[in-house]
């Protein structure tokens, strides 16, 4: 175990020093104005390439994890929403998302804290479109949510996600750290941390913008030091298991799969991604729009108790 530790440490520092392909991406990290313009810039190319968004105009929508409310602002300037509920599990983004709305101003956008990791804050039937974007890989109790996600649509609703699978090859979400593919399907989770707390220390890494403390612009503690695992921001689902959990809840899945690819010099190996089982290790990431079975109409989760609000 320590072996592949030292292993991995190395690699990273090495890799961390050499630069990698994606140095570009690595140095708008570094700076905060950059990087919310480029997670801005983002969004907004997830959402317009990769669905209808002709039908949004007039309808109740639900960004969840909405994080700072960047999609929930744009979705109402620009496509005409009737109505746009933020809803985030951490207070200082819906803090931020709550003082931008103070400054703008935007009637129909409100923004929510979740209260419990396995409930949203919306009644039956209120919502005709959800958004995920950059989300379903952090709900921790995705069953849960995906039945409360049924409960709050209203009949003929879509839930619209864009999605990173688990065996991604940068699945692991802690690429600035470990900028090495595939290293979460071999190493043990344990290993992982290990390898973030000494490259968080080490002098090749230069702090990201989630590293800084936004009072005092200092670099934080090191948490991989401080008990942090990936299983509690991370779920680690499979394209089949959560297909399976959606079909659970009551949902059916239209899904496409992005090679990683699709963009660049590796465009030629792009259609790998459609290859089942195989080709999740080569998906850049999942969009997926899921509607509700025709045999769920009568008999939709949590229909038939008291309305949450």
């Amino acid at each position: 175990m320590r072996l592949a530790e030292e292993i991995l440490f190395r690699l990273s520092r090495w890799r961390l020093r050499r630069g990698s392909a994606s140095a570009g991406r690595i140095e708008v990290t570094k700076d905060a104005a950059r990087y919310a313009q480029w997670r801005d810039e983002e969004l907004r190319q997830q959402i317009e390439e990769g669905f209808p968004c002709g039908e949004l105009s007039g309808k109740q929508v639900l960004d969840f994890g909405c994080g700072e409310g960047t999609l929930a602002f744009y979705l109402s300037s620009r496509f005409g929403t009737a109505g746009v509920v933020g809803l985030d599990i951490a207070p200082t983004a819906i803090d931020s998302a709550q003082k931008r709305l103070e400054r703008e101003g935007a009637q129909s956008i409100s923004f929510r804290l979740a209260r419990e990791p396995t409930k949203i804050d919306c009644a039956n039937a209120s919502i005709d479109i959800i958004c995920a974007f950059d989300t379903v890989e952090h709900v921790v109790y995705p069953k849960e949510i995906l039945r409360e996600w049924h409960r709050v649509l209203k009949p003929g609703g879509q839930v619209w996600i864009w999605w990173l699978p688990w065996r991604h090859p940068y699945g692991h979400h802690v690429t600035s750290l470990i900028p090495l593919p595939w290293v979460h399907l071999i190493c043990s989770e344990k290993t992982l941390i290990a390898v973030a707390a000494r490259i968080y220390d080490d002098p090749c890494y230069t702090p990201r913008v989630w590293d800084l403390d936004p009072a005092t612009a200092r670099k934080r503690p090191n948490k991989w030091l401080q008990g942090s695992d990936l299983s509690s921001w991370l779920n680690k689902l499979t394209l089949r298991e959560f297909m399976r959990v959606a079909g659970e809840a009551g949902f059916q899945c239209a899904i496409s799969a992005h090679g990683i690819g699709e963009s660049g010099r590796l465009r030629p190996i792009a259609w790998v991604a459609r290859l089942p089982f195989l080709g999740e290790f080569f998906t850049s990431h999942y969009t997926a729009i899921l509607t509700e079975k025709a045999d769920c109409q009568d008999n939709r989760p949590g229909r038939q108790g008291p309305e949450r609000r």
